[in-house]
């Protein structure tokens, strides 16, 4: 090799090992973060947003760390007009579960600790008890496509962590869960995978943090191996009793959700499951772990399946 020659490959490697020697440390570093961090991952999904250079992101990465995401933007930013909103009016649809709790559960089965009591579905009862799941589900003979839900959530008082904790779900599930399906404990929420390869969409009112600290409402999915949250709906501080309105629209592949309460309300489409999906079963739970249920009651429930 001249020297000539020899003199242009070192300037070549002084110019793009460095380059090369950094895009390596940064991909090491992401990896030793999400080991660190516990988060989960989703291979082959598109980053929400270009990932910051100043930060040494790799954009050539096809992973990404499933994250919450941030608080929830005020009334005026809620609505998401770049989604198209389901077109099916409310009026086509037909009730097919309208149960109000004045005389027992009606057409939903109940397991764990969950009763119906005072005119309302308990599905955890004000209770000392550590460690109990409560649920309530019902099941269509054939899938719904298109259907719309809703109901109203309440709690006694709140507390802080250790004294009042974990919380509620509610899911719409692509199969029928068998009759005693086993639920899940702690921030588990009562739900269950059951049977194999179960999947779902759904919501979640967390109630773990300390009193002092943002409890939410946030957008959920439940699948085969793994639940993770989405997107947060209402953040709020609170010790007192709460209670929402949910009203919640499936089909199209979207999920339009309207969340109304005093302590935060929020109204979006996002795109959730595939248009044509079929759900058969309408699952409520909740759970109490290392402290106790500060009560978790369901009322005003209403099923519709639209065209």
């Amino acid at each position: 090799m001249s020297q000539q020659a020899s003199q242009r490959e070192r300037a070549f490697r002084a110019k793009i090992l460095p380059r090369a020697s950094s895009r390596t440390s940064a991909v090491v570093a992401a990896a030793a973060l999400v080991s660190a961090c516990g988060l989960s991952l989703s291979i082959g999904e598109a980053p929400s947003a270009a990932p910051s250079e100043e930060a040494g992101a790799d954009t050539s990465l096809p992973i990404e760390p499933l994250r919450e995401a941030a608080a929830p933007p005020s009334d005026a930013e809620a609505t998401d007009t770049a989604i198209a909103v389901d077109a099916t009016p409310d009026t086509a649809c037909s009730p097919i579960v309208s149960e109000s709790f004045t005389s027992g559960p009606g057409p939903l089965v109940l397991l764990g600790q969950a009763k119906v009591e005072s005119g309302r579905l308990e599905i955890l009862s004000e209770t000392l008890a550590l460690g109990v799941q409560g649920a309530a589900y019902f099941t269509v003979p054939t899938g719904l496509a298109r259907f719309t839900v809703s109901f109203t959530l309440s709690t006694s008082s709140l507390s802080s962590v250790y004294s009042t904790s974990d919380g509620f779900a509610f899911n719409w599930l692509e199969k029928a869960v068998p009759l005693r399906p086993n639920l899940g404990g702690g921030n588990d929420l009562g739900m269950t995978l059951e049977p194999a390869g179960q999947h779902g969409q759904g919501l979640l009112f967390d109630i773990y943090p300390p009193v002092t600290e943002d409890r939410y409402v946030s957008d959920n999915e439940l699948g085969p191996n793994t639940r993770y949250v989405r997107e947060k709906f209402v953040s709020f501080t609170t010790g007192g009793p709460t209670q929402f309105a949910f009203k919640i629209r499936v089909g199209a592949g979207l999920v339009e959700y309207d969340v109304s309460s005093t302590l935060g309300s929020y109204k979006k489409t996002l795109p959730r499951g595939t248009a044509g999906t079929l759900y058969r079963t309408f699952f409520f739970s909740a759970s109490a772990g290392a402290a106790r249920s500060p009560g978790i009651f369901v009322d005003d429930l209403v099923i519709s399946s639209c065209p």
